[in-house]
């Protein structure tokens, strides 16, 4: 019976294409990087979340939140290290980046702790993964924005989306898909893929609380 079950597993596999294991594994650290970088920002931005009433994973994991995101980046990178440190660092380039030149609470600019963090990724996971990681991020930030402008415009000013207009934002997130692509389809067709699961899932998601 095993030797049978073995055959039949063999047999599947070999009509699996060669890309397939590297692409699972990447959509796996896309899902799970993915996870750790929401569980980062909503426990930084708790308060906020609170205020307006929107749903926020720290209410429901309490003080344990930055010990489960840290165990999910670690996974992540176990499933596909380039990729996780060029997503953990795009998301954080892009976040850091958006009070400009405000100091934050290491005392550098908002624009400089950008900075760094893509010269970081780019040396950690190398220029090509960091560059796709950043491309796509966009993106999907971008689009993100897009859907959520109403209800987001009081407590996360876009000024850049009334500048562009919505035609002129959906270009842009195309033309950085694009050029995602190009230096890594694999790569951007998995996080593409991730964002859209996780962007579902926690869009029906009601939280409870961890001490209930």
């Amino acid at each position: 019976m095993s030797g049978a079950m073995f055959d039949i597993t063999a047999a599947a596999a070999a009509w699996l294409p060669l890309w397939a294991p590297a692409f699972a594994r990447a959509v796996a650290a896309s899902l799970l990087c993915g996870i750790a970088v929401k569980l980062m920002d909503d426990s930084l931005d708790l308060e906020i979340d609170r205020a307006c009433r929107r749903p926020n994973l720290s209410e429901f994991l309490g003080g344990s939140v930055t010990a489960y995101a840290l165990a999910c980046l670690a996974l992540a990178a176990a499933f596909d290290t380039r990729l996780a440190l060029g997503l953990f660092f795009s998301a954080y380039s892009l976040g850091m980046g958006l009070p400009g030149w405000k100091r934050l609470p290491s005392g550098l600019p908002g624009a400089v702790e950008s900075l760094a963090g893509i010269a970081l990724g780019a040396w950690a996971a190398g220029p090509r993964v960091m560059g796709l990681g950043l491309m796509s991020l966009a993106a999907i930030q971008i689009l993100d924005d897009l859907a959520d402008r109403e209800s987001d415009q009081i407590v996360y000013p876009k000024p850049w989306i009334n500048f562009l207009g919505s035609a002129g934002c959906l270009l842009l997130a195309a033309a950085l898909v694009l050029f995602s692509m190009a230096l890594g389809p694999l790569e951007t067709g998995a996080v593409l893929i991730a964002a859209t699961g996780l962007q579902l899932y926690f869009a029906s998601w009601k939280p409870g609380r961890a001490d209930q």
